[in-house]
């Protein structure tokens, strides 16, 4: 009965306002895919310290399924089958619809009371099963204004995506991430992580490899010339890795990345940064501002986000620190092993985790040096096998000449 009564009284109030204004501008966000919704709306829609009551705010027929799971944010997460999604197929499209709806009740001055309601859809061309993307992926993270996700094996020149699928090993990979803000206001990219692996799915692969760890350090530069490489703008990042492969593993390979998007106007934040390592100097660079290279300090250790530090609005309002935060995943690719390139591979240790790549053969001139080496010593050895060998040859000449002369005497 009292469910009853309170689905009334919405109704009522929903009646009472009549037609509803737009969610604030990029108060939230969402992202769907075949079988459910994420939805994100922010508690201070507009950053002004009047924050949404969780109690009045609806997904359709749903309420918040949590407001912790993301700090600042009340959070839907729901099967496209539950809330009262609307279902419509014309052509080779499909399309998911519902309401989402902010019903104060009351003129309570310390929670934002202007009511609102705003569609959210969801498409897909074709089937709306996902597969794996071949060489590509683009995907969409929704809100009023929408973010487009791109990743991209692209032409050494970087002229355009590459279409190749089979890669030499110690050969130079080049990728291209990319963010589309639409009506947002521009926002920079970032990579967080990018894990090789011999599957599409992360969690089921046994055997791994770090590119970037650690809030955008690029680790692999340690052991090989893999290097973030300079941007065309906020909105692109670019990279360039040394094919690898796993050691008695021949598998198709996949990129997970983690990216995240982020306000270019703040400049200093440990967990927000590009960072490359340049063994000729042994040091960590900083890709948009190699004077404040400091930043990847923590590189070498664990990089942790500043505790209070807010982002910038895209909108004038206050976004919580973290960013919009996205997973991508690119491939499948090939990694040939020929005996004409240098070793590059990972070893996986007892723990299951991977070791640091073999990739650098020995330098010409060394070989060279230490080939030398090598025949001096086979010459020296060569010449005290002769030494031997003819002293002792002597003394078994002597040796015979000496019984020849005792023999006739004790006849």
């Amino acid at each position: 009965m009292a469910a009853y009564f309170e689905t009334l009284v919405v109704l009522m109030t929903w009646v009472h306002y009549g037609t509803l204004q737009r969610a604030p501008v990029n108060s939230f966000y969402y992202q769907c895919n075949s079988t459910s919704v994420s939805l994100a709306v922010k508690t201070d829609p507009l950053g002004t310290g009047l924050l949404l009551d969780p109690s009045k705010l609806f997904l359709g027929q749903c309420g918040p399924s949590s407001t912790t799971i993301l700090q600042g944010y009340i959070v839907f997460e729901y099967s496209l089958r539950d809330c009262g999604f609307s279902h419509l197929i014309y052509g080779n499209m499909v399309k998911y619809s519902v309401d989402l709806v902010y019903l104060p009740t009351g003129n309570n001055l310390q929670t934002f009371s202007q009511p609102f309601q705003e569609q959210i859809n969801c498409s897909f061309t074709g089937s709306p099963s996902p597969t794996p993307s071949n060489l590509q992926v683009a995907s969409q993270l929704s809100g009023t204004g929408a973010l487009e996700f791109s990743a991209q094996i692209m032409k050494d020149d970087f002229s355009g995506p590459s279409d190749r699928k089979v890669f030499f090993l110690g050969s130079s990979i080049f990728v291209e991430l990319n963010v589309l803000s639409g009506q947002h206001l521009p926002l920079q990219i970032y990579v967080d992580e990018c894990t090789v692996a011999p599957s599409n799915n992360l969690r089921n692969a046994k055997q791994t490899y770090s590119l970037i760890q650690n809030h955008g350090c690029f680790v692999d530069g340690k052991d090989a010339a893999s290097t973030f490489l300079p941007r065309v703008g906020p909105w692109s990042i670019r990279l360039s890795f040394e094919a690898l492969s796993f050691k008695d593993l021949d598998s198709d390979l996949y990129l997970h990345f983690q990216v995240v998007v982020w306000d270019p106007m703040v400049v200093y934040n440990p967990s927000r940064k590009a960072c490359s390592y340049f063994t000729d100097s042994a040091r960590w660079v900083l890709l948009d501002n190699p004077t404040n290279s400091s930043l990847c300090n923590c590189c070498e250790n664990v990089c942790q986000p500043l505790p209070s530090r807010k982002k910038r609005q895209v909108n004038d309002g206050n976004e919580q620190e973290g960013g919009l935060v996205h997973t991508m995943v690119l491939g499948p690719f090939r990694v040939e092993t020929t005996a004409a390139v240098g070793s590059h591979h990972s070893n996986l240790n007892n723990s299951g985790t991977t070791a640091n790549p073999d990739r650098f053969p020995i330098p010409p001139a060394v070989g060279a040096l230490l080939l030398e080496v090598a025949l001096l010593l086979v010459m020296s050895v060569g010449v005290v096998v002769y030494s031997r060998t003819t002293k002792k040859k002597q003394e078994d000449r002597d040796k015979r000449c000496l019984i020849h002369e005792i023999k006739p005497q004790s006849s």
